[in-house]
């Protein structure tokens, strides 16, 4: 991180902590074990701030971060609950199963990449134009209105369009969108 670094970490951590905490209790089903997690993970990120890359892909680092977090929490109660709650073992297994494989999770991905890339080709080039220029771009409306000669109001009805879209896509994948998009509307 640069100079400013602690405004970049703020912002980071204004944007992602909720969607770690949101990511890792669909998988661990306690909201105080999720929130430290998340803690846990952005307490690694100021530690390790220097290996932050403003270019990189931050949220899949934080996301990475907090499956392996969830990973390691769901390894313990497995252990500890071997043999005194059979269901609640099982039910941790299944979702340290569905954390641990990489081939899944790269899969869940690419097909994700792929559903909003052509549900942003759906909503049409101007949509996909001027959702880019807020997801990617983090430009506000007003930011886009004024670039592309638009009303905010226009804006808001292409950005209302393109998360309409994407929710539909999406919808099988709702914890990991969440995470990686915010709220879809």
């Amino acid at each position: 991180m640069n100079t400013n670094s602690k405004t970049y970490f703020e912002r980071l951590y204004e944007e992602y902590y909720l969607r770690a905490v949101f990511f890792a209790q669909q998988y661990l089903n306690d909201r105080e074990e999720a929130e430290d997690v998340a803690q846990d993970v952005f307490m690694t990120l100021w530690e390790r701030q220097e290996r932050i890359r403003e270019d990189g892909s931050v949220q899949a680092f934080i996301l990475t971060m907090v499956k392996n977090r969830c990973l390691n929490v769901l390894r313990k109660r497995i252990a500890g609950q071997k043999y005194s709650d059979y269901l609640e073992a099982r039910e941790a297994m299944a979702n340290y199963a569905a954390l641990a494989d990489d081939g899944f999770s790269r899969l869940n991905m690419e097909e994700m990449e792929r559903l909003v890339r052509e549900g942003l080709e759906e909503a049409g080039k101007r949509t996909q134009e001027i959702f880019r220029m807020s997801r990617d771009r983090q430009m506000t409306y007003g930011e886009i209105a004024r670039d592309m000669g638009l009303s905010e109001k226009a804006v808001e009805y292409h950005m209302t369009k393109a998360l309409g879209v994407l929710r539909e896509k999406l919808k099988d994948y709702l914890p990991l969108v969440l995470f990686l998009f915010g709220d879809l509307g």
